[in-house]
């Protein structure tokens, strides 16, 4: 298992979390294959190869919609970054899809806390050490094969409001989730893609598919100095080496004509800062919300070939019968441990 990357700026490991490992993400791919699931989104989604060319799409403006506001970013106190990443992709897609999509049913909110235990636990079986983070293909399985809390009070487990607590709790080997938690979620079912190509990454933004994006790239870090700025077009660059996972939340093109995302880091409003304005193709100039930066896809190409990136779509609905995921065999276990 490969470990975190600590050069150049990085000082605090545990600001980062993602651990890349090829065999691990191929590994998860195989199980989602078996099952029948598709996996690269090229081959489920043909009908969109193109659609985000000459698109802005931004995704955060539907939870501007429902919430009247950003909800803000967090500040990660520990190696949180794949479930903040792969959660904010999800909870993105999500709103989107209630605003502009006919996703039907009744607006909540969700939790993140569930994901970091989940993936790190039970699905990587606890092979991570104590201090690591995740692997993002893990983030992806679990929220496939568990879904999404509802935020909310589940007896002696508050989470109505964040709580980074409990999910570092949850993280370490030999906890995982409360089984109440896992329970619950199966009513926020999420389908998942892998995104193969930058080319993926921007038809799935275009159509409403959040992005989780994890690599050995840093484009900005706490400890940068003034390369945690954005420049003049809101737009940051590679500064530094470390696993970290992100989400992607919009695709534009800039006014250069360039293929651009909107990177969100976990690292605070404040993190990355300067201006916070991006300039589109299109002769539009957009605020960027708290903890957001503009980023080339030419930068992104080369770390996805040494990491990985997933597309989320959540979707109402119970998990059919007959699953041989590794989400059923777990509850199966802890049924027969009960």
């Amino acid at each position: 298992m490969t470990s975190e990357s600590t050069t150049g700026n990085i000082s605090d490991s545990n600001l980062l979390g993602c651990v890349i490992d090829p065999r691990e993400t191929d590994a998860v791919c195989q199980r989602l294959s078996d099952a029948g699931e598709i996996v690269s989104f090229a081959a489920g989604q043909r009908s969109l190869r193109g659609h985000g060319v000459g698109r802005n799409v931004f995704l955060w403006r539907a939870e501007v919609e429902l919430l009247g506001k950003h909800p803000g970013t967090c500040f990660q106190g520990r190696g949180t970054c794949v479930a903040r990443g792969t959660f904010r992709a999800c909870q993105d897609s999500y709103y989107h899809d209630i605003c502009y999509g006919g996703l039907l049913g009744d607006f909540v909110e969700l939790a993140f806390e569930p994901i970091y235990g989940g993936s790190r636990v039970d699905i990587g079986s606890g092979r991570l050490g104590r201090g690591d983070g995740s692997i993002g293909a893990w983030a992806a399985q679990w929220v496939h094969d568990f879904g999404l809390l509802q935020r909310g009070n589940y007896g002696s487990i508050d989470l109505t409001g964040e709580r980074e607590d409990l999910a570092v709790s949850w993280g370490n080997p030999g906890v995982g989730v409360p089984r109440e938690l896992i329970d619950a979620s199966a009513a926020y079912l999420v389908d998942v893609h892998r995104a193969d190509t930058v080319e993926d990454i921007r038809d799935g933004i275009a159509a409403g598919y959040g992005c989780a994006f994890c690599s050995q790239t840093l484009w900005q870090n706490p400890n940068a100095g003034s390369n945690n700025r954005r420049d003049a077009d809101g737009m940051c660059r590679p500064v530094g080496s470390g696993g970290h996972c992100v989400a992607l939340r919009g695709v534009f093109s800039d006014r250069r004509g360039n293929l651009c995302f909107v990177h969100q880091q976990s690292w605070g409003n404040e993190c990355p800062s300067g201006p916070n304005r991006i300039h589109t193709d299109d002769h539009q100039e957009i605020e960027l919300p708290p903890g957001c930066c503009g980023i080339f896809a030419d930068d992104v190409m080369k770390p996805l070939r040494s990491g990985e990136a997933w597309l989320f779509r959540p979707r109402r609905g119970w998990r059919t019968s007959g699953s041989t995921l590794a989400g059923d065999a777990l509850l199966n276990t802890r049924s027969q441990s009960a």
